[in-house]
């Protein structure tokens, strides 16, 4: 049986490694400094949240309420923004 993980990171955001990914991409984009790089940046953080939207219908139907809750008290991605 698996659990809900409620605890460290995840009381802030559901999805860290997502939100990882992203910020890792934001940093390659300004040590790079190109405008070639932005399109991808921007396809990523797109790709991410789709991914993300993916899993939560998942997790919502394995856990219901409990993760619909935990929904309701985090941010998706970034704790002020997203």
């Amino acid at each position: 049986k698996h659990e809900l993980i409620t605890q460290g990171i995840y009381v802030y955001i559901r999805h860290p490694i997502y939100a990882g990914l992203i910020l890792a991409y934001l940093g390659i984009e300004l040590v790079v400094q190109s405008y070639l790089f932005i399109p991808f940046f921007i396809i990523t953080v797109a790709l991410g949240i789709i991914q993300c939207k993916r899993e939560e219908k998942i997790l919502s139907k394995h856990f219901g309420g409990e993760y619909i809750k935990y929904m309701k008290k985090t941010k998706m991605l970034f704790r002020y923004i997203l």
